[in-house]
């Protein structure tokens, strides 16, 4: 029986846009990750049929594993999103970004996403990928690694955990989670680390894996190609995770609202409810923007 590791988020608010919008028949999961919100869909729209896209091709077997009694109802593409809908013509009704990495990444894939355990510098959602967060660590320039840990987290300090990175790289190559979680930490006062609420290499680690991924990349060219692959009246539902991710979306909205392509349909970014940051706590920085597609 399949266990699921991750828990989808703002379920209830996704509903209600979708049971609002009339002739509902395909839909595209850009980031289907473990399949719990197509599953979602699925379960509440019998007349739905889904496509599943997702990277990582191990992670697209658990959501097939998942979603096998729905499998009349979905099929499922190897591939990043933006490419998809760059390649594939087909019209949607609905087009779907949940941009979080699935809690199996971090808890069960070996790639060293996040610092829970001592693994590989990996983070690479593509094993094909040449680039790993190995090499950013132990090749990139002091300046480009400040950079990439700025631009990717807003990591105020990012240039003196660049220089701890590149001195540790003196003493030999750093070659797991650990390694940088230490070096990272080294960069803050006892105080600091001591008055933060997270582990203060989060922002690191964030950036890194944005940077071995091209995630951002990635995300905007997957909006603007996703608003030209809905029909009229389409929705496009986008729900982020972190700051850097939701500046693109509400941006590229607006973008899109002044150029006559999208209303948006919300005027603020919907939040998880109390109750529901209480059952999942993932879910306390997740936002959904919701637009509609004008032709």
């Amino acid at each position: 029986m399949f266990e699921a590791s991750h828990i989808p988020v703002l379920c209830n608010e996704c509903l209600s846009f979708l049971k609002q919008k009339n002739g509902l028949n395909n839909l595209l999961d850009c980031n289907l990750g473990e399949g719990g919100h197509s599953e979602l869909f699925l379960n509440n729209f019998e007349n739905l049929n889904i496509v599943g896209i997702d990277r990582d091709k191990n992670i697209l077997e658990r959501a097939e594993e998942r979603l096998s009694k729905y499998k009349n109802r979905i099929s499922f593409v190897n591939e990043w999103s933006d490419i998809y809908l760059e390649n594939n013509k087909s019209q949607f009704d609905c087009i779907f970004f949940d941009l979080g990495i699935s809690m199996y990444h971090y808890k069960s894939s070996g790639r060293g996403f996040g610092f829970g355990c001592d693994e590989k510098l990996d983070m690479r959602l593509n094993l094909e990928s040449d680039l790993s967060a190995w090499d950013v660590v132990n090749k990139y320039s002091e300046k480009r690694l400040s950079d990439v840990i700025y631009y990717n987290s807003d990591e105020r300090k990012a240039k003196k955990i660049a220089h701890n990175i590149v001195e540790s790289r003196k003493g030999g190559t750093i070659d797991s989670t650990f390694a940088l979680r230490d070096i990272v930490l080294k960069s803050f006062s006892s105080y600091e680390r001591a008055k933060s609420k997270i582990n203060l290499s989060t922002k690191t680690f964030q950036a890194i894996r944005i940077e071995v991924n091209s995630e951002l990349e990635h995300l905007r060219n997957g909006i603007n190609r996703a608003v030209d692959a809905l029909n009229n009246d389409g929705l496009l539902m986008m729900i982020s995770f972190h700051s850097l991710e939701d500046r693109i979306v509400k941006w590229s909205f607006r973008n899109l609202y002044n150029d006559n392509k999208i209303s948006i349909l919300t005027k603020r970014p919907m939040v998880a409810s109390k109750d529901e940051t209480i059952k999942n706590p993932a879910s306390r920085s997740a936002k959904l923007r919701v637009a509609r597609r004008i032709i």
